[in-house]
């Protein structure tokens, strides 16, 4: 097996876990693409915890000032 076949492979058992609900993943911050650069800063400002997000959402929450 090529290494982007077991790579993609291992992506596809892991989503296939998260799907079936026996893990929960919980997202504590989401940003938007647009604002890329407020994710860093709260890393640096040690204002996160948990998962963090950047998405292409058109409406999306932001958690960091």
């Amino acid at each position: 097996m090529e290494r982007h076949d077991a790579i993609e492979a291992s992506a596809n058992e892991l989503f296939d876990v998260v799907a079936s609900g026996k893990v929960r993943i919980n997202v504590n911050q989401r940003f938007a693409i647009k604002d890329a650069a407020d994710p860093h800063k709260a890393f640096e400002a040690r204002a996160t915890s948990g998962s963090t997000i950047l998405a292409n959402l058109p409406s999306i929450h932001r958690s960091f000032p």
